[in-house]
């Protein structure tokens, strides 16, 4: 507990004792009064406070207008009940929910941007009104633990007396940053004082007078509105009210204390103490713990399961034909969890060709396995060495078997072709560099983003060399750039032609919906890859058959165009 000082002592009917915070420092080193909400520190209740207030906007307002709106929001919302057994209990957070709030809210009190409500004084008051008698406990009524009891009930109600509705306002205008007191006593009706409860609001540097609950039940033909809301005369308010003056006179002449109470942040050392603790918490079932700080009363809420601690028990590795899996087991409920890992699959590799394919028919190879050693014999086809290799149904298939077996192209990895990966100009040129016997060029590539240690960098030079490959422009290859199905279209025409065979222009391409699309320097290429068959439509979006021009090219579509390209230039068809 923090010190307690003894600047202010009994004043005639009671005994007051104020936290050292309050004394006044030289200079507030915290935020002002009013920048900073007051929570009553009860995590579920300042979050559903919150969730009201988030409904309300308050930009711009002063501090009237903003009391105002809190003020019409109670009176509107909320209903005098005397039975609270028939009230309805609305739902509120999720567990889960009330937890994050918890530990968002003990940071944010802890980093000075939220204050929980501070118990300024605590009072025992004993005093006479008219013919009634009334006992009150203000040090209760007024403290943390009356608003964090009654406000939690009316959040969850909108219902209750006087005390809950004056708990109410106090809860919601103090997460706008109001320091607001809840006075006990009497409303001196026409048949005499009745039990009552209302507020103070604490408003730049004066105290001001509320009773939501009088504003709210005063039915009576032609009553004003506002009545008693933010009322400054205590004499005038005294006219329909009566209480123990001492603790309310307290607080209007130590306005500069409070003010830099609140301004200070309340610095304390919290002193834990465990409320309520459910200890069946275990590995999946959640279990809570509910503390409490003895100095201001915030409670932390946690709500937690304790989570499996694994620990590996045992381990096999994946084969080329079997699964691997991993064994753990929780060190605290003895759960089992297996991760399983698949098997690795074979990779085959041709060891001998025992018969040689002829007009598209699958020839026979001798297989072995470069992981486990298993051989068989099988089709000479690329889909047994790559396991994402088009299928013999596909129509990529047999110009995916062409270029592979050709040795025009290989796999992305020991196992995969990535069919469906896109190709790229380096590709291209070490492709064209392959069909023709990989010669080695004259002279490293003068393009300035071909470096002479990239594994295309000698077909990139011969490519440029022989004029079948530019740049685009500023001296750069741009090797791993996609190529687009006209871009490829050129390459090829110019292949043909340094091979000596016919490129003449033969396809009109306005058959096509989208041969408008075909650039103008692309425009001959493509004229000459559709005529001899070496580029066929592709499927559109409303399954027609286009030309696609600026569509990057695949490796399966690669692979396709280049069979068809190579076959038409051996047989001689286009000389």
């Amino acid at each position: 507990m923090r010190k307690l000082i003894s600047a202010f002592l009994a004043l005639a009917l009671l005994l007051c004792l104020l936290p050292a915070g309050m004394t006044v420092p030289a200079q507030a080193a915290g935020p002002t009064y009013g920048s900073v909400p007051i929570l009553c520190g009860d995590p579920e209740t300042d979050l559903m406070a919150e969730r009201i207030l988030s409904k309300m906007n308050f930009k711009g307002l002063s501090d009237r207008d903003k009391l105002l709106k809190i003020y019409d929001w109670v009176i509107a919302n909320c209903t005098r009940v005397w039975d609270m057994s028939v009230v309805p209990w609305m739902e509120g957070p999720t567990p889960q929910e009330v937890a994050a709030y918890s530990e968002q809210m003990f940071k944010r009190i802890e980093s000075g941007q939220a204050f929980v409500r501070a118990d300024l004084c605590k009072i025992y008051t004993n005093y006479t009104a008219g013919e009634s008698a009334f006992s009150i406990r203000e040090d209760w009524i007024d403290s943390t633990r009356s608003l964090q009891t009654h406000g939690y009930s009316m959040v969850h109600t909108y219902a209750g007396d006087c005390v809950a509705f004056s708990e109410m306002f106090a809860l919601l205008a103090g997460h706008l940053g109001y320091d607001v007191r809840v006075v006990t006593g009497a409303f001196l009706n026409k048949t005499g004082p009745v039990a009552h409860t209302w507020n103070m609001v604490l408003v730049g540097n004066k105290y001001y007078w509320f009773d939501v609950r009088i504003d709210d039940g005063n039915t009576t033909e032609n009553y004003k509105p506002h009545n008693y809301f933010m009322k400054e005369d205590t004499d005038e308010w005294a006219k329909k009210h009566e209480w123990a003056r001492g603790y309310t006179d307290l607080l209007m002449k130590n306005v500069k204390a409070i003010k830099a109470f609140y301004e200070s942040g309340n610095p304390h050392t919290h002193e834990w103490v465990v409320r309520l603790a459910e200890s069946t918490a275990t590995c999946e079932q959640v279990g809570y713990r509910i503390e409490f700080c003895r100095t201001c009363r915030l409670r932390r809420v946690r709500y937690l399961a304790l989570g499996h601690n694994w620990k590996l028990k045992s381990t096999s590795q994946p084969t080329c034909t079997k699964e691997g899996k991993q064994t753990f087991q929780c060190t605290r409920c003895s759960e089992k969890n297996v991760v399983k890992t698949p098997a690795l699959g074979h990779e085959w590799k041709v060891d001998k060709i025992l018969t040689p394919a002829e007009d598209g028919a699958h020839g026979t190879a001798y297989y072995l396995c470069g992981v486990c050693g298993a051989d068989k014999t099988a089709n000479l086809c690329a889909s047994e060495l790559y396991t994402d290799a088009p299928k013999p149904k596909n129509w990529a298939h047999s110009g995916v078997d062409f270029c592979v077996f050709r040795g025009l192209m290989i796999g992305t990895s020991a196992t995969k072709f990535s069919p469906e990966a896109t190709l790229t100009r380096a590709m291209v040129a070490q492709i064209l560099w392959a069909a023709e016997g990989r010669p080695a060029p004259t002279q490293a590539s003068s393009f300035r983003d071909v470096k002479r240690s990239a594994w295309y960098a000698n077909a990139v030079a011969w490519a440029e060399e022989t004029g079948l490959a530019s740049g685009v422009g500023d001296g750069r290859f741009a090797p791993n750039q996609a190529i687009t199905r006209q871009e490829l279209a050129v390459m090829l025409r110019a292949y043909a032609a340094y091979q000596g065979y016919s490129t003449e222009e033969e396809a009109d391409l306005s058959t096509f919906p989208d041969g408008k699309d075909v650039s103008k320097w692309a425009r001959p290429a493509m004229r000459w890859a559709v005529g001899i068959g070496i580029l066929s439509g592709t499927t559109g979006p409303n399954h027609e058959v286009i030309l696609a021009p600026k569509q990057s090219v695949t490796r399966a579509m690669a692979a396709v165009m280049f069979m068809r390209l190579l076959t038409t230039l051996e047989s001689g068809q286009n000389q």
